[in-house]
């Protein structure tokens, strides 16, 4: 009976309360920082800016009409703040201007200019549609019509003139189901996949980095096979450059310098083999393995000088 009263008092379709948009922003902030920690070198996570502008505050709105938002704005300690409004929300986080502003203008940012007729310049269905450093001029109109089933996220935005430079995400629901602890972990999911690829596309450094394990291995098998005398047979020079053409079209497909995939190869040529790295384990197992065959030795012998059984 308590659970069926629990169950009914959540009730997924409520608008959601206060104390739920602050458990999803820091839902959203704790998997976000999970991942780049699990998934990034310490040496490398400087390239996430979201995990670099901790603290934050988590700065919610709930729409009684239509939907509700979380921005995420550095703050000198991490705090909460939640304000309910009766405007739609995507009206509400994007204020209109009742101007035109056709000569508004950013070299730094594509440009996108609405010149229909007023009415929203982007209809979204569509669940976490990123929007990132571009720049809108909605003329009269305004920027999103969020649906129920649609979300966007925004960063490094321009509209109308006034910069929206934080992280805010804003979905056409008000409603509980919307806004759960699940789906802010799939909402940072998605977001740091989504840092993670323009961090590649930005840095060839942080390309080295992914490009590295994929090196290693095919440096590694070239190493072996150089060491097992594979490339002392007659067309061993030819299979050693076709081999060594492998590991330079994997660093093309990252976009990286062949230099440092000769590195690589150079680095794990150089590094001392298990039995170097080991020798006492290495000797301790080779004397197990002779005992193992003196004594498998003596047992053949004894049977064969005794009969065997039967």
């Amino acid at each position: 009976m308590a659970g069926g009263i629990l169950c009914k008092d959540w009730n997924s379709n409520k608008v959601v309360s206060n104390r739920q948009m602050e458990a999803y922003g820091k839902a959203f902030l704790r998997k976000y920082e999970n991942l780049v920690q699990r998934k990034v070198r310490p040496a490398y996570q400087k390239y996430f800016q979201f995990l670099k502008e901790k603290p934050i505050l988590i700065k919610a709105s709930v729409s009684t009409s239509h939907g509700a938002a979380v921005e995420f704005i550095p703050s000198e300690v991490q705090k909460f703040q939640c304000q309910t409004i009766t405007d739609k929300i995507e009206q509400a986080v994007f204020q209109g201007i009742d101007l035109n502003t056709l000569n508004s203008n950013d070299n730094n940012r594509p440009k996108f200019t609405y010149s229909g007729e007023p009415g929203p310049m982007y209809n979204v269905s569509g669940k976490r549609i990123g929007y990132i450093n571009l720049m809108f001029i909605t003329n009269k109109g305004w920027l999103f019509n969020i649906l129920e089933t649609g979300s966007v996220i925004t960063k490094e935005l321009i509209v109308d003139g006034i910069n929206y430079p934080n992280m805010i995400i804003i979905k056409g629901s008000n409603r509980r189901s919307a806004w759960s602890r699940k789906e802010a972990k799939e909402d940072a999911s998605h977001e740091f996949w989504t840092d993670f690829k323009i961090v590649y596309s930005n840095s060839e450094e942080f390309r080295e980095f992914i490009a590295t394990p994929e090196l290693r291995n095919i440096a590694s098998k070239i190493d072996a096979k150089f060491k097992s005398g594979k490339y002392d047979r007659e067309y061993g020079n030819l299979e050693f450059k076709e081999d060594m053409a492998e590991l330079i079209a994997i660093a093309d497909s990252h976009g990286i310098k062949h230099e440092f995939a000769k590195n690589i190869y150079e680095f794990v040529k150089e590094q001392p083999s298990w039995r170097e790295r080991h020798p006492i384990m290495f000797n301790v197992m080779c004397g197990i393995l002779l005992l193992l065959l003196i004594w498998c030795f003596k047992w053949v012998w004894v049977k064969l000088n005794h009969g065997w059984p039967g």
